[in-house]
């Protein structure tokens, strides 16, 4: 009689064990699948932030279109809408039944009514000074352009009365550009952990920008 009891008292003994044993293998279980689920969501997040197309950098703004000279601006007029190349080239304004091309030299800048702005700046191509327009992503402590060519695609980041200096991809010393954006905002220790995730592309660098500038 006492045998048999002592196995009816081991039984529920190991049965509360295993009990325990299986709720803790349970939540193990549960605490890792929640984990790589939310590392999962964090990762597509990512990916969808840096994929965007290069022409997908919105704007919170709206504005009349308008060109500005050295000396003017005008407000409301109408500018063709051309190829993505040629808007770095050329500004078209619609009068009537006639259009009219601006250079980079004869205008300053230009913005459009969905809230793009180029801007006129001389820079280098292939060795040799141009004039074109640069798309100004950002604008703050540092100001972000951007420049599509053929063949090139490239940023500029400028500090007023410090610096405007191109960010290529990769520099002539083989450096990335993620080591040139590094060192142009070590004064913002912040940002230090968004390279892991950065792209070479307009919504990527810009959010990096936009951060930095915000630093201040």
């Amino acid at each position: 009689m006492i045998f048999f009891a002592s196995l009816v008292y081991l039984k529920d003994l190991f049965s509360g064990y295993n009990q325990i044993i299986m709720r803790n293998l349970f939540i193990i279980f549960y605490l890792f699948v929640l984990s790589e689920y939310l590392a999962a969501q964090n990762a597509s997040s990512m990916l969808q932030y840096q994929n965007k197309d290069i022409g997908s950098v919105s704007s919170d703004k709206v504005q009349d279109s308008y060109i500005r000279t050295d000396s003017s601006v005008t407000t409301g007029v109408k500018i063709v809408e051309v190829d993505e190349l040629t808007k770095y080239t050329i500004c078209r304004l619609e009068n009537g039944k006639e259009t009219t091309d601006y250079s980079p030299i004869m205008l300053t800048e230009y913005g459009t009514t969905d809230g793009r702005v180029f801007i006129s700046k001389e820079i280098q191509i292939a060795g040799t000074p141009r004039r074109v327009f640069l798309e100004r992503l950002v604008k703050g402590k540092s100001t972000l352009y951007f420049y599509l060519g053929k063949n090139v695609k490239t940023f500029y980041l400028e500090r007023a009365n410090a610096f405007f200096l191109e960010i290529p991809k990769y520099s002539t010393d083989h450096s990335s550009f993620k080591n040139q954006l590094k060192s142009l905002t070590s004064d913002c220790p912040q940002l230090s952990r968004r390279f892991r995730f950065i792209i070479y592309s307009r919504n990527s660098i810009s959010g990096i920008i936009r951060r930095y500038n915000r630093c201040f």
